[in-house]
């Protein structure tokens, strides 16, 4: 036999074949086991490759492994295997009964919604962040155009209240003169004092007193002045049929804009 085998061209390598088949142990029962159960699974995984879906039913998944030869045990291991390859997404621990019941066969969908939905890109922030400084542009278009009729107004405002404050200096002035008057030259100083006493004491105490019983503000000349602005200057908004409320909703919302511009800035800035 070796003669024969030595005598044929080419039969060096058929030799060595012979020697390696001759020589290799068969494999044992549960390894030759192992092998029929991994045609089941390349087959259930060719089948997982072909199905256009993106997910299917986790009670499905396990009848398509038993039509290929899997019992349920050997379905759910397989699901953990390729759950781990990534090659599905079979979420059999979790709490929700949603996700244990549904086999995802497109793992990228998964994780685009996963990116999606924690905005791992930045994108979705980036995205935001322009929509609004694109809105507080235009915000601040309309609140430019009432504020240079307001400026008008209020300067207005202010010029009519500066005026009567100017204008009640004239009772204290007016009321000296009346008291020099009484006592140089129609009275003397003895008559005066106790007239002098009631309108430059008494008087003041009691306007104070009733000016904080009507506006329950303590009186000061500073406070006087802005209550006199401010009734002016609703005169005014209300004579030229100014949009005072519409303007403050927008003032309001432009200061919204600028706290939620700086969160999305911040944002970025920790995603990045």
């Amino acid at each position: 036999m070796d003669n024969i085998l030595n005598s044929r061209p080419g039969t060096f390598h058929l030799r060595n074949a012979f020697s390696t088949f001759a020589n290799s142990t068969l494999p044992s029962l549960s390894e030759a086991k192992d092998v029929l159960n991994s045609q089941g699974c390349i087959r259930v995984r060719k089948a997982l490759e072909v199905d256009g879906r993106s997910k299917m039913d986790a009670k499905e998944f396990v009848e398509l492994c038993s039509r290929n030869g899997l019992d349920e045990l050997q379905a759910m291991d397989l699901s953990t295997a390729l759950h781990k390859a990534a090659f599905i997404f079979h979420f059999q621990s979790s709490p929700s009964e949603v996700l244990r019941s549904t086999v995802f066969l497109k793992p990228l969908e998964v994780v685009s919604k996963v990116h999606e939905a924690f905005d791992l890109s930045g994108s979705v922030a980036i995205a935001h962040l322009a929509s609004l400084q694109a809105e507080q542009v235009a915000l601040r278009a309309k609140i430019k155009a009432h504020d240079d009729v307001k400026h008008v107004l209020d300067h207005k405002a202010e010029a009519a209240a500066n005026r009567r404050i100017w204008a009640g200096l004239s009772f204290p002035a007016s009321l000296f003169a009346v008291l020099a008057r009484f006592t140089y030259w129609e009275f003397s100083w003895d008559i005066v004092e106790p007239i002098s006493f009631f309108t430059t004491a008494i008087g003041p105490m009691t306007g104070f007193y009733l000016y904080f019983a009507i506006t329950k503000r303590e009186f000061s000349l500073g406070s006087w002045r802005e209550r006199l602005i401010e009734e002016k200057k609703r005169r005014l908004y209300d004579k030229n049929d100014f949009p005072i409320a519409e303007y403050n909703m927008l003032c309001q919302r432009n200061m919204d804009l600028d706290a939620a511009i700086v969160k999305a800035k911040s944002q970025i800035a920790f995603i990045a």
